[in-house]
């Protein structure tokens, strides 16, 4: 959340001066995609090895500078970047709620942080996942409908900060 903050200040800063910005939205999601999977590591280590989650971030972060550099460029909508992330949190998050489903050692779900941060994050790249298809689409042929979705969008990234703040917030019993 930090880190969104910071990156969005800059944003806000170079839109204010007229310098192009969207290469923030690269960097946003490489650095977003590191510390969520770091998150999901600590707690899945036992069901997903090391070395796969150390080969997934090599894979991420080669295609993120194949895209940003070579496919879309740093001055474009980083949508394909976006959508590998959402699908790969997605199946981070469901593996995460399989493990916590079958294991049962969760008493108090309500009270598990993880969880909190789970569902909002589910909710969010599940719904901003369609967002990022079409957004490229949207942008060229329709401003309009392409100001709706990321209206749409900004709502599942207020639910995802609310599910992260959750997750702050919470004090978990043992």
């Amino acid at each position: 959340m930090i880190c969104s903050l910071g990156l969005n200040i800059v944003q806000i800063i170079l839109a204010l001066f007229s310098v192009p910005n969207l290469f923030i939205a690269h960097i946003y999601t490489l650095l977003e995609f590191l510390f969520i999977v770091f998150i999901y590591k600590i707690k899945l280590n036992d069901i997903i090895p090391s070395s796969n989650f150390l080969k997934g971030v090599i894979f991420f972060v080669m295609f993120s500078f194949l895209n940003t550099f070579f496919i879309q460029g740093w001055q474009t909508n980083n949508s394909y970047q976006r959508i590998l992330e959402s699908v790969l949190v997605i199946a981070l998050i469901l593996v995460y709620f399989f493990k916590t489903l079958k294991e049962l050692k969760v008493k108090r779900i309500d009270r598990e942080p993880l969880f909190w941060f789970s569902g909002g994050a589910l909710l969010y790249f599940s719904g901003a996942l369609f967002i990022f298809i079409f957004s490229n689409y949207l942008l060229k042929y329709s401003q309009s409908l392409g100001i709706i979705f990321w209206a749409i969008h900004a709502f599942f990234l207020i639910i995802f900060y609310i599910g992260a703040a959750i997750a702050l917030w919470i004090n978990p019993k043992k």
